[in-house]
């Protein structure tokens, strides 16, 4: 197979981005599982990451392990409604840029009291003070809320939200 002009593209990009040596390597993938491969790629001296580029009609478009720094970006969701050759090398793109993000720690906190921070054995687990996110990760989480529609519980003393109109008014005297 040609390498994907696409792939060449990104990893230059990367590589001028983050200052480190980015390489394409085509592996024949027919039949192999992505997260074996993945696992054995990362593995490899002087790797900071490893993302597989596949297509799997099981996986979603993005499976990520932070703290295996292996990422897996399958084409099949991304074509799944049929889109021009253009807007599918665009998603590639995207998800490649987004595999990588996440893989080398994009989702980590620059806040000290949080628990979103590398961890790639039990021992960081142990060595963060906190058990909980802060409010940084938090933003985002909310905005993950927004867009797929959910809306977090409101809470509000009974009276003011039977004065806003938004709670049933009192049935006695007791109420």
């Amino acid at each position: 197979k040609n390498k994907s002009p696409v792939v060449a593209e990104v990893a230059a990009s990367m590589q001028a981005m983050f200052r480190i040596p980015v390489r394409e390597v085509e592996k024949d993938v027919a039949g192999k599982d992505p997260q074996t491969l993945a696992v054995a790629l990362v593995t490899e001296t002087n790797r900071v990451a490893a993302i597989v580029l596949c297509e799997d009609d099981r996986l979603p478009s993005l499976l990520v392990a932070p703290e295996g720094r292996w990422a897996i970006v399958n084409v099949a969701p991304l074509k799944a409604d049929s889109p021009t050759p253009k807007v599918l090398e665009s998603r590639i793109r995207k998800e490649l840029w987004r595999a990588a993000s996440f893989a080398m720690g994009a989702a980590n906190s620059s806040f000290p009291l949080c628990l979103m921070k590398p961890v790639f054995k039990p021992a960081d687990l142990d060595a963060l003070p906190v058990s909980m996110i802060s409010a940084e990760p938090l933003s985002g989480i909310r905005q993950q809320f927004k867009a797929q529609g959910v809306v977090p519980v409101r809470q509000s003393a009974y009276r003011k939200a039977c004065e806003e109109g938004w709670a049933p008014a009192p049935t006695n005297d007791i109420q």
